[in-house]
């Protein structure tokens, strides 16, 4: 009963994510509706570490 309360309606759940290929595109092939957030500035971590060093 548990399985059919939570898993039976994956169209009414919206996933949000700020990662398309481990957030988005996953909940997507689940069959949830999706919401793409875009975080930070154009800073990568490695061009920040490079800078901090």
């Amino acid at each position: 009963m548990i399985d059919t309360i939570f898993f039976d309606v994956p169209s009414s759940i919206r996933y949000v994510g700020d990662r398309p290929d481990n957030d988005v595109r996953p909940a997507e092939d689940a069959g949830m509706k999706t919401c793409l957030i875009r975080r930070g500035g154009a800073c990568s971590a490695a061009k920040h570490n490079a800078a901090s060093g």
